[in-house]
């Protein structure tokens, strides 16, 4: 009879323990002490019953390997046979007076007799177990199905999908696709998580975004195995479009709070913003233009540059000034009010922090890496970095080029 197997992994080896409990019947010659002839101890005796078995482990070691063609090689060996306690009480003969001796005192005997038996029959055992091993641990096979798919696009959005992920605060206008090419794969060896045996992964190449229709892409030749670099560098390459109504929100939001200027009457309070673009493509300006009521009834207009920091990954408005008209409200209406303040008030709000922004799309890039091989792939850790390429303004809409970056641990269970 069998108890469940224990299973562990140390390295490269599954170390299996088989816990058995069994009955048998021996029978056991002793030398007479008394005519020096040979004496039945025990014929047919129990040793072990099924109300009180006998038990004993089988420790087997299984070295697993993966080559450099994706095969794995599997290498088993009987690591040893530990038997129980033997059973209770004493083994009798008669002759003449009765001789007995402890149950224990045979127990070496009858194990080893025990083992002379297993061993061969576990060892044959072992020897086709590797073949099998081999043949069910379809490493490649697994990996060259992961490799096929990782190539394949994975949509990242759909039209009409609210909350776009490349559209902060709106509603998507087009179909987004993620597209890996990779260059290499590298996998660890075996290892064993709770009752299942993965790997580590690691995948190095390019990942990109693409607009539009589903992309067409031409399939990488399957590689060579090589160690993995692990946690995986990932940088992916996408646009995140911001639009100026967006902005407006954001901005105005921001400057209700307290409105600007001075205290209680005497403050601007800010009923909203607008902004508008002019001129084309990186010199395009922006127009805030703030209305305001209060101390003031009326227009604030700002205007500035739009700029980046790639580092820092946030948008911002540069050199801005008041309009002429505006300016002339501070030299008149609004003279007792600081405008060097205000100004920089405006400038605090209009800073646009695009890590913040792109909260959904990097949860929808990963989302979208995990449903390459659903239950099989799983990706660990957070495009933490963001850095920003360029940036300009397109039909009412900013669109920055952005880099995501950070450390991805791959999990993979190929079996």
């Amino acid at each position: 009879w069998r108890d469940p197997i224990q299973a562990s992994f140390s390295k490269d080896t599954l170390r299996v323990v088989v816990p058995l409990r069994y009955a048998a019947t021996i029978s056991v010659k002793a030398k007479n002490p008394i005519g020096g002839d040979w004496i039945w101890l025990t014929k047919g005796e129990t040793w072990g019953t099924a109300a009180k078995p006998q038990r004993m482990k089988v420790t087997v070691d299984l070295q697993l390997s993966i080559d450099g063609n994706w095969k794995v090689k599997s290498v088993s060996k009987l690591e040893s046979i530990k038997h129980g306690a033997a059973p209770s009480g004493n083994f009798c003969a008669r002759v003449g007076i009765d001789i007995c001796t402890p149950k224990e005192n045979l127990a070496p005997r009858v194990e080893s007799e025990i083992n002379d038996y297993l061993v061969p029959k576990i060892e044959s055992a072992l020897g086709k177990a590797d073949d099998e091993i081999q043949k069910a641990l379809d490493v490649k096979k697994s990996a060259t199905a992961l490799w096929a798919a990782i190539q394949t696009p994975q949509q990242l959005q759909k039209v009409s999908d609210k909350d776009c992920p490349t559209q902060s605060g709106g509603t998507c206008k087009k179909a987004a696709w993620l597209v890996v090419v990779p260059t290499t794969m590298g996998m660890s060896q075996l290892s064993l998580s709770g009752d299942e045996l993965g790997v580590d992964l690691s995948l190095e190449g390019k990942v990109a975004t693409v607009f539009g229709a589903r992309p067409k892409v031409k399939a990488k030749e399957f590689p060579k195995l090589t160690p993995p670099v692990a946690p995986t560098e990932f940088q992916i390459r996408t646009a995140l479009e911001l639009p100026l109504s967006a902005l407006e929100d954001l901005v105005g939001s921001e400057l209700k709070k307290d409105g600007l200027g001075g205290s209680g009457s005497a403050k601007l309070q800010v009923k909203s913003v607008s902004i508008k673009a002019e001129g084309k493509d990186s010199t395009k300006k922006l127009t805030l233009t703030i209305t305001t009521d209060g101390a003031y009834e009326g227009k604030i207009v700002v205007v500035g540059q739009l700029d980046y920091d790639s580092k820092k990954g946030t948008l911002s408005l540069e050199k801005l000034e008041f309009d002429s008209a505006t300016k002339a409200l501070f030299a008149k209406e609004l003279k007792s009010f600081d405008a060097a303040a205000i100004e920089k008030r405006v400038v605090a709000s209009a800073r646009w922090d695009l890590s913040k922004e792109s909260v959904q799309l990097r949860k929808a890039l990963t989302a979208s890496l995990n449903d390459v091989l659903p239950g099989k792939l799983e990706l660990k850790g957070e495009l933490k970095e963001l850095s920003i390429i360029d940036a300009k303004i397109e039909d009412g809409v900013i669109v920055a080029r952005i880099e995501l970056s950070g450390k991805l641990g791959i999990d993979f269970t190929p079996l």
